[in-house]
C-alpha cells in the first residue's frame, strides 16, 4: 500500500489552492497557482521490473508558477500560452482531469486554460503543477474523492503530481509516491535553463544507455563515498580557466597513468564510506535549519562520491575524485572549471542531460560563476539552479544571466 498517510502529518495543508483572484464568473473555476519545484537532489536507487527506476530524491515546491482556469464547456479542452506544451489529448492538465471526471461520473465538462510561466521540458514540474491544479480545483468543487482517493488518482496521471499536489518539501521514494515530509525553509534560487526541451524518458533511457556502457548495475544502492574531512581550504575556491585555455584538462584515472592513479589510491584511503542515502539524509536536516550555507555543504558532498572503492573507475578534478559518468571524458565542460567542488553530484541525471544537451553543462558553470553558494539541475533537466544567501544576491546573479533563454530569481515555499 502507498504510504500516503505520511502526508497527513504536515503536507496536505498544501493542497488548498491559491485563489488569484476571485472568480469572473460563477461557473468558473479558477484562476489558481500551479506551483511548480526543484529536485534538490535526485538519486537512482534501482530499476523495478516494468523498467520504471527507483528514486531517492528531496523535492520543494517554488514560488515559480503557472496560472490555471477552468472554463465550462460542452466537451473536455485544453489551450496553452506557451506553443511547446501539447494541446492534446497528451497534455497532463487534461489527463488528470478526465480521470478526475471518469473517477467522480461528472458530466460537466471545462476548458482548461493555462498561462505558462514554467518552462516546459525543464525538471520543474511544470505539467504535473498542471495537473495538480486541476485535480485540487475540480475537487474543491464536486468534493468527490477522498485526499487518500485524490493521491493515488495523481499518481495515475504522473509521477511528481502526487507531490504537488500536496506541496511543501518532502524527500521521496519509489518511483517519487512515498513521500516524507521534511521542514524546509525559505531558500533564494536563481533557475536557469539553456531552453532545451528534455523528454524525461528519454533522459532516463540516456542514463541507462551510459550505466550499461560502463558495466555498472543499477538494481542497487552502492555505497558511495565522501571526505573524511572538509574540502580543503583556498584563497579562490571556485578555479575557472582563462579564455586562452592555457590549462590542461585533468587526466582521467585509467592503469596508463601511474602517478595519478597512485594518488587516487592514496586519496581514496583517506575517505570514508558514505551511502547515498546517508547523505540524503545530511540534505534533509539542512534544509530544515533555514540556514543557506548548510544546504550548499550538504548539496555540494554529494559531488565528492565514487561508485564503489574502485580508483579505476574515478575520475580527477584537481585533487577530488568524480564518479566516471560525470567526468567520462577528459575534456567533460564540468570538469574543466578545475573546482574542488563539482557541479552535478546531486542529481544522478545530469551527465546524461549534459550529453544529450551540452548547453545544461555551460548553464550550471554559468550559475557557479555568478556566485551560487551550490548549484544543481533539476529532475531530468534542462533547468538547472542556484542556492544563493539572499533574495538580493539572487536578483543580481538573474540579472546577470538574462541573455539565457530562461532565467527567474525565486524562492521556496515552506508548508502551509
Amino acid at each position: 500500500m502507498l504510504l500516503f498517510d505520511r502526508l497527513r502529518h504536515g503536507m496536505m495543508s498544501g493542497m488548498q489552492l491559491t485563489r488569484i483572484q476571485r472568480n469572473m464568473a460563477s461557473d468558473q473555476l479558477g484562476p489558481y497557482h500551479a506551483y511548480g519545484k526543484i529536485n534538490w537532489s535526485l538519486l537512482i536507487t534501482g530499476v523495478r521490473e516494468d523498467g520504471y527506476h527507483l528514486l531517492d530524491t528531496v523535492m520543494q515546491r517554488i514560488d515559480l508558477c503557472d496560472e490555471i482556469t477552468l472554463i465550462p464547456a460542452d466537451s473536455w479542452s485544453v489551450s496553452c500560452s506557451d506553443r511547446r506544451a501539447p494541446r492534446d489529448a497528451s497534455n497532463t492538465a487534461l489527463v488528470a482531469a478526465r480521470a478526475y471526471a471518469a473517477a467522480a461520473g461528472l458530466r460537466d465538462a471545462y476548458h482548461i486554460a493555462i498561462e505558462k510561466r514554467i518552462p516546459v521540458g525543464a525538471g520543474l514540474g511544470g505539467g504535473s503543477a498542471d495537473a495538480a491544479a486541476v485535480l485540487s480545483a475540480l475537487n474543491e468543487k464536486y468534493a468527490a474523492l477522498t485526499e487518500q482517493e485524490l493521491l493515488a488518482l495523481a499518481l495515475s496521471v504522473g509521477a511528481d503530481v502526487p507531490f504537488c499536489l500536496a506541496g511543501g518539501c518532502a524527500r521521496c521514494t519509489g518511483v517519487g509516491e512515498v513521500m516524507a515530509p521534511a521542514r524546509g525553509g525559505e531558500y533564494h534560487l536563481v533557475v536557469a535553463g539553456c531552453g532545451a526541451n528534455l523528454s524525461t524518458a528519454a533522459v532516463f533511457r540516456h542514463y541507462d544507455g551510459l550505466v550499461a556502457a560502463e558495466g555498472t548495475d543499477v538494481r542497487f544502492d552502492p555505497a558511495l563515498l565522501g571526505w573524511a574531512e572538509p574540502a580543503p581550504e583556498c584563497d579562490e575556491p571556485f578555479h575557472f580557466d582563462d579564455e586562452e585555455g592555457e590549462d590542461e584538462p585533468p587526466a582521467k584515472i585509467i592503469p596508463e597513468h601511474p602517478v595519478r592513479y597512485a594518488h587516487a589510491q592514496k586519496r581514496l584511503r583517506q575517505l570514508s564510506v558514505r551511502t547515498g542515502g546517508q547523505l540524503t539524509a545530511d540534505l534533509v536536516h539542512a534544509l530544515s535549519t533555514g540556514n543557506a550555507e548548510a544546504v550548499a555543504k550538504a548539496l555540494n558532498a554529494f559531488s565528492r562520491r565514487v561508485r564503489g572503492n574502485d580508483p579505476f573507475r574515478a575520475a580527477m578534478v584537481g585533487d577530488t575524485p568524480c564518479d566516471e559518468r560525470y567526468a567520462a571524458e577528459a575534456d567533460c565542460m564540468l570538469c574543466i572549471a578545475g573546482s574542488h567542488e563539482l557541479l552535478c553530484g546531486a542529481n544522478d541525471l545530469t551527465f546524461a542531460a549534459c550529453d544529450l544537451a551540452p548547453g545544461v553543462a555551460e548553464t550550471l558553470l554559468r550559475l557557479r560563476r555568478a556566485g551560487a553558494l551550490a548549484t544543481s539541475m533539476s529532475g531530468s533537466g534542462s533547468a538547472c539552479f542556484g542556492l544563493f544567501s539572499n533574495r538580493e544576491s539572487a536578483e543580481h546573479a538573474a540579472e546577470s544571466l538574462s541573455d539565457l533563454p530562461f532565467c527567474a530569481a525565486c524562492s521556496t515555499l515552506k508548508a502551509d
